[in-house]
């Protein structure tokens, strides 16, 4: 026979409405994050890997992963741009210098990109333990910038133009303006002499 049964029970009801709450706050991050165009990413030293958000996925027109590395993240940068990422990702480890930069990317997709890229250094007993960051593409604002500089210099080079125009107009009316006033003194000289 049975001699005895013994249960336990748990009340889950506090646990599932945090995990609603802590559900509902990332999908609120998630789409701020998207409409920002704004994406988080954060790194171990040790390991030289680390992760990021969905939306840094997406900058990068990759499906959103779990696991990345440095080298990873630094591939999607060329030239200059890259020389600028790698020292500033060194100087930050180094000596713990945050950065903030404007450089430009080729997405996965072959897509050229300006992005703002920061990293701040985590410390843990005096050494930098990760780095945590964000990068914002902000290719559109680039691309006005650039046609604000266009315009401009466009502009500009009108300016001159007209400047040029109106020298070479007020050049003609002076000599205009010269021509009739000797036209006019022999005339005047005369009416002169006719009314004395």
């Amino acid at each position: 026979g049975v001699l005895g049964v013994l249960g336990i029970a748990r009340n889950i009801t506090q646990r599932q409405l945090d995990e609603g709450e802590l559900r509902r706050q990332k999908d609120l991050l998630d789409r701020t994050g998207r409409l920002a165009r704004v994406g988080g990413w954060e790194f171990e030293v040790s390991t030289m890997r680390g992760s990021w958000s969905d939306e840094t996925a997406r900058i990068h027109d990759l499906e959103p992963a779990l696991g990345v590395d440095v080298a990873q993240g630094l591939s999607f940068f060329h030239g200059e741009s890259r020389r600028i990422v790698e020292q500033a990702v060194q100087g930050a480890i180094a000596s713990g210098q945050p950065y903030d930069l404007e450089v430009e990317m080729i997405s996965a997709k072959g897509a050229r990109k300006w992005v703002r890229t920061m990293g701040l250094p985590v410390f843990e007993g005096g050494t930098v333990a990760r780095l945590h960051g964000a990068i914002q593409d902000i290719t559109e604002r680039k691309r006005m910038e650039n046609e604000i500089r266009r315009l401009n210099a466009e502009l500009e080079e009108r300016v001159c133009q007209r400047t040029v125009e109106l020298a070479a107009a007020n050049k003609e009316l002076e000599t205009f303006t010269y021509s009739v006033s000797h036209d006019l003194k022999a005339p005047l000289r005369g009416i002169d002499g006719y009314s004395r």
